[in-house]
C-alpha cells in the first residue's frame, strides 16, 4: 500500500490516499534506518489492545446500539448484573452508563461471558425488526448473532490465553479469520438495516412540507443523519487494521510461542502504577523518584518470595503482611497475593478451618467453613462418625482411598470422624496461585471427560493426625466431550446433562455419585452454568465454556 501511495504523482493525491487507508505520508524512522528489517516479526502485534479495546469494544457498542431493541437493552443490562461469571472473576460495570470507561480487563471478561449469556437468553423478539428481516435471509437470525460473539470469544482466548492447545495452534488462522468474517458480515447487515429503516425515507418526504409544520420533521432529519453516520461508521469498521492483523498472528505465534507473549499488559500495569505514585513525589525529579519507588516495590516482592538471604528482615516483612495485607495491595500482583495467602495460611488458628494432609501438587490445603456435626447429622443426614456410614457410602469411600490416595483394599473403617465443610483451597506449585472451590463448583474428575459438580466437601479424620480431604460430587457426563459440543456456539462449548435425577437426601448416593480425593483435584476452575430455570442444585442441563484468557 505504501508503494502504491509513493507511486502517486502529486502530494495531494498521496495525502488523500494516506487519509483513506490510515497511513502516514512519511515512512517510519525505523524503516529508513534498517530497510531490510522484517516488517511483521519486528513489529509484534498487541492482541490485548487489538482484540479487547478494538473489536470487542465495537461489538459491545454494536450490541447495545443496533442489535437489541430498547426494551431488550434494558433487559440485557439487568441480566448481566446477576449472570454467573467464571469462578474468581470480578464483575464488570453496567454497560448502559459505563461502557466508555471499561478497562481492557473488563472488555476481556465480557467477551467470555457474553456468548453464554446470549445463548441462554437471546430471542428474535430482542432483535431490531429491520435487522431481523435481513438476518432471516441468511438462516437462523438468533444463531447468527450468537455465533459471531462466540467466535470473538474463541479468537480472544486463543490469542490471549495462558496456554494454547495443539489443535488451536494448528487452526489459529482459521479461528481468527472466521471471527473476522462473521464480524464483517454482521457489520454489513447492520448497515443495511439502518439504510432500510423507514424513518430515513419519512424524513426525506416530509422535509418539503410547508414552513409552519417543519418543527417535527427537523428531528426526523436529524435522526436520519445520525443513522446514516452510524451506518457509515460500521462500514468503515470493516476496514480496520485490527482485522488485517489476523493474517500475521500465526507467524507471531511461531516466533513468540504464543500471541499473548507480544501483548503490552505488563507495560500498561507499570504505567498505571507510575500514574498513581507520581502524586506522592515533589515533582522535582520524577524519573529518579519513580525508579526509587519501583526499587522498593521489587525489593518487597522478592523479600516476600524469599528471594534474599536475609531471614530476619524476611520474617519481619512477612509478619507485617500477615497482620495487614492491605498495605501490600498496590505492590503485589493479584496472583502473588493469592500465593502469599496460601504460604501463610498454616499460621491461621481459626476454629472454622480444618487442616488437611498435603501432597506435592497441593500445598497448604485447607477445608474452611466447617459445619456443626449436630446440624450435619440431624438436618442434612450426613454421617459424622464411622458408625453412621451406610454400605453404599463405605463402598465409594473405599474406592476413593484406592484410586486417589493409593490405599486399596479397605474393607471396613473401624474408627474416625467426618468434618463437613463448605470450601476447600490449596496452593498450586506450578502456577503459584491459590485455588478455592466451594459447594456448587465444578471440577474435572478422574478422567479428562468426567465433569463433576461438588455437592459436599468433607475431611476424614482417622486418628487425629491423618486428615484426608474428599469431595462428594455428581458426575455430569461420562461420554466423549467431542460429542457434546454445543451446536450453536461450536468447539469449546459443551452441553452437559445429569445422568440421573437429583438426590432427595444429601447423604444419598446413586450411580452418578463419585468421591474424589485431594490428590486428584486439579487446579482448574471450570466455568459451567445451569441452563435450566430451576436453579443450580435442581438443574439437569448445563453449559460449559472450556476456554479462558489472560487479563490483569
Amino acid at each position: 500500500m505504501r508503494s502504491d501511495m509513493n507511486a502517486l504523482r502529486t502530494k495531494g493525491e498521496r495525502e488523500r490516499y494516506a487519509t483513506r487507508w490510515g497511513l502516514d505520508t512519511e515512512e517510519p524512522c525505523l524503516v529508513k534506518i534498517s530497510p531490510a528489517l522484517d516488517l511483521i516479526l519486528s513489529r509484534p502485534g498487541d492482541p490485548a489492545h487489538s482484540e479487547y479495546a478494538g473489536l470487542t469494544r465495537i461489538m459491545h457498542n454494536m450490541l447495545l446500539d443496533t442489535i437489541l431493541t430498547p426494551a431488550a437493552t434494558k433487559s440485557y443490562a439487568a441480566i448481566l448484573r446477576s449472570f454467573p461469571f467464571p469462578p474468581g472473576w470480578p464483575r464488570i460495570q453496567g454497560p448502559l452508563h459505563h461502557l466508555k470507561s471499561y478497562s481492557l480487563s473488563e472488555h476481556a471478561r465480557w467477551s467470555v461471558v457474553i456468548p453464554v449469556l446470549l445463548r441462554c437468553w437471546l430471542k428474535e423478539s430482542h432483535i431490531r425488526p429491520y435487522l431481523l428481516q435481513i438476518l432471516r435471509n441468511f438462516g437462523n437470525s438468533v444463531h447468527q448473532v450468537v455465533q459471531c460473539f462466540a467466535a470473538a470469544a474463541t479468537s480472544n482466548c486463543v490469542l490471549m490465553g495462558d496456554f494454547i492447545s495443539e489443535s488451536d495452534r494448528a487452526n489459529m488462522e482459521t479461528i481468527v479469520s472466521s471471527h473476522r468474517i462473521m464480524f464483517q458480515n454482521l457489520l454489513q447487515h447492520i448497515a443495511d438495516s439502518l439504510a432500510a429503516d423507514p424513518r430515513r425515507a419519512r424524513s426525506r418526504s416530509v422535509s418539503v412540507a410547508p414552513l409552519g409544520v417543519r418543527e417535527a420533521p427537523a428531528s426526523a432529519v436529524s435522526v436520519s443523519k445520525e443513522m446514516a453516520a452510524l451506518a457509515q461508521t460500521y462500514l468503515n469498521s470493516m476496514k480496520l487494521p485490527n482485522l488485517h492483523t489476523a493474517l500475521h498472528y500465526p507467524a507471531l505465534a511461531e516466533e513468540y510461542a504464543m500471541p499473548a507473549n507480544s501483548n503490552v499488559l505488563i507495560g500498561e500495569d507499570k504505567h498505571r502504577f507510575f500514574k498513581k505514585v507520581i502524586y506522592t513525589t515533589n515533582h522535582q525529579h520524577p524519573g529518579r523518584d519513580l525508579l526509587q519507588k519501583e526499587n522498593v516495590r521489587q525489593t518487597l516482592r522478592l523479600l516476600l518470595a524469599n528471594g534474599f538471604d536475609e531471614p530476619a528482615i524476611t520474617h519481619v516483612i512477612k509478619d507485617i503482611y500477615a497482620t495487614c495485607p492491605m498495605l501490600f495491595s498496590t505492590l503485589l500482583p493479584r496472583s502473588e497475593q493469592m500465593s502469599l495467602d496460601g504460604s501463610l495460611v498454616q499460621g491461621n488458628d481459626d476454629d472454622d478451618d480444618e487442616d488437611v494432609r498435603a501432597d506435592s501438587q497441593h500445598i497448604h490445603p485447607r477445608a474452611t467453613g466447617c459445619i456443626q456435626a449436630r446440624y450435619c447429622r440431624e438436618t442434612l443426614g450426613l454421617p459424622t462418625r464411622v458408625s453412621h456410614l451406610t454400605t453404599e457410602f463405605t463402598k465409594l469411600l473405599s474406592e476413593a482411598y484406592g484410586d486417589h490416595y493409593g490405599q486399596p483394599n479397605i474393607i471396613k473403617f473401624s474408627r474416625g470422624s467426618f468434618q463437613w465443610c463448605k470450601k476447600l483451597s490449596f496452593l498450586d506449585p506450578t502456577s503459584q496461585r491459590r485455588h478455592t472451590f466451594k459447594i456448587g463448583d465444578f471440577i474435572i474428575g478422574k478422567y479428562e471427560n468426567e465433569v463433576v459438580r461438588i455437592d459436599h466437601i468433607f475431611v476424614h479424620n482417622w486418628d487425629g493426625s491423618r486428615r484426608l480431604l474428599f469431595v462428594k460430587g455428581t458426575c455430569l457426563t461420562a461420554q466423549s466431550l467431542q460429542t457434546s459440543v454445543d451446536p450453536v456456539l461450536g468447539p469449546g462449548y459443551h452441553r452437559l446433562r445429569l445422568q440421573h435425577q437429583t438426590l432427595a437426601s444429601p447423604a444419598a448416593v446413586n450411580a452418578s455419585t463419585v468421591f474424589i480425593g485431594l490428590p486428584s483435584i486439579r487446579p482448574r476452575q471450570l466455568y459451567i452454568i445451569p441452563v435450566t430455570a430451576t436453579g443450580e442444585q435442581l438443574a439437569v442441563e448445563f453449559l460449559w465454556a472450556e476456554r479462558t484468557l489472560h487479563w490483569l
